[in-house]
């Protein structure tokens, strides 16, 4: 069957969105340890959902070669959801395996409210509810942003993509589409742990039991 994107599209694709997400989440070290804490958390959440469609373009990469039962339709579809930021955010936490040291991160994915928080860190405005603007004195200020929020985000991005780097050096795990896995590699894991050293406990307890792997 006749694909909308054939699989070096997608390949292609996936390759750039994760390039993409490791300068964002870089520039989001940056940023926090500028003390810009309100837009490095923008930053860091743009990071999770380039991250997030990496996954999804990954298993639209595998679901091709595995089975050909989809539509052109199905397709356009399944691609349109690379626009839904909640979308990517859900895939993202899909594939994190440490989900207790991020409970409050995956709440607010889970009620869609990581995306007003995201905006929320970058634009001064009136609050919203279900859409509708609310007319009150509260004025959204970011530069009151929570400084711990940023902090747990950018560590769970970080966490996730070392684990993810160990996991493909040690052939444990990892991406159907190859040019992913050639990015997580040893070089790419000694940057993000000189660049952010903090850790969760279970992400630590996960890259102990990968480093005894043979």
């Amino acid at each position: 069957m006749e694909r909308i994107l054939t699989q070096d599209n997608i390949e292609y694709m996936a390759s750039l969105a994760f390039k993409n997400g490791i300068r964002i989440h870089k520039d989001s070290i940056v940023l926090f340890n500028s003390k810009s804490y309100s837009t490095s958390y923008f930053f860091s959440v743009l990071a999770l959902e380039e991250f997030g469609k990496v996954i999804m373009l990954d298993d639209l990469f595998y679901h091709n070669n595995v089975d050909d039962n989809g539509t052109p339709e199905d397709e356009k579809e399944y691609l349109k959801q690379i626009y839904n930021h909640k979308t990517k955010q859900s895939y993202f936490m899909q594939s994190t395996t440490f989900f207790n040291d991020y409970k409050k991160v995956f709440k607010d994915i889970e009620l869609g409210s990581m995306d007003v928080l995201k905006l929320n860190a970058i634009y001064v405005g009136l609050k919203k509810l279900d859409k509708e603007i609310v007319f009150s004195k509260n004025i959204i200020n970011p530069s009151r942003h929570n400084k711990n929020k940023t902090r747990n985000l950018i560590t769970l991005v970080n966490d996730q993509l070392i684990i993810s780097c160990l996991g493909v050096k040690k052939e444990v795990y990892g991406y159907d589409i190859e040019l992913i896995n050639k990015q997580l590699n040893s070089k790419l894991q000694k940057e993000l742990e000189w660049a952010w050293p903090l850790k969760s406990k279970n992400a630590q307890e996960t890259i102990n039991e990968l480093l005894k792997i043979k």
